[in-house]
């Protein structure tokens, strides 16, 4: 029976994996069977990448998502990339390259120009997908202090209507006096003396 990998890495232990990870679940590959590596790709000695090779079964599929999450070194990743395929007869896919999917036949390392152009291709994604993130988690951010800010506004607004109605002024003069409090329209009425 054919069982379904993952295998993530990142250079650095400050570097997030999480979009790694979301591609890999989107593939259908089970949390339990993603294993994860936070070091550099110079050479494969990687605690998971060696416990994964040991799980490795024969007709396994082994999902990465990119090339370069293999490592560094091209002439290694070919001579991994042959010792899983040829010697452990497991499936490779690389869900950003999908010409690099064994389960489709014989893959053709030699044009090694497709790998450099692909190489500089999956660095702009990447590098767009972090921006990405990162602008969504500082746009959720920045609408969770607008939140706060307006709450607290709304409510120094209702307590100072509040204090001009105690003494004595109309709902009509008192808007006019407090402009600077326009951003909050949902006002408490009957405040009229």
């Amino acid at each position: 029976m054919t069982v379904i990998y993952g295998y993530v890495r990142v250079s650095t232990k400050e570097q997030n994996e999480d979009r790694q990870v979301t591609a890999m679940i989107n593939c259908g590959v089970s949390p339990n069977n993603i294993f994860t590596d936070k070091q550099s790709g110079k050479d494969f000695d990687r605690p998971a990448y060696i416990n994964l090779c040991r799980e490795l079964k024969e007709d396994d599929l082994l999902y990465i998502k990119s090339i370069d999450r293999l490592g560094r070194n091209y002439e290694e990743i070919q001579e991994q990339w042959r010792y899983l395929t040829k010697n452990r007869k497991i499936d490779i896919v690389v869900i950003d390259m999908p010409l690099l999917d064994t389960r489709r036949g014989k893959i053709w390392w030699e044009h090694s120009w497709q790998i450099s152009y692909c190489r500089y291709y999956l660095l702009w994604q990447r590098t767009k997908e972090q921006i990405y993130g990162r602008d969504r988690r500082k746009a959720l951010l920045q609408r969770r202090q607008e939140a706060y800010a307006s709450a607290d506004r709304r409510k120094r607004y209702r307590k100072l209507l509040e204090e001009y109605a105690k003494a004595g002024m109309q709902e009509r003069s008192v808007r006019g006096k407090l402009q600077n409090y326009a951003e909050c329209p949902n006002l408490p009425s009957g405040i009229k003396q």
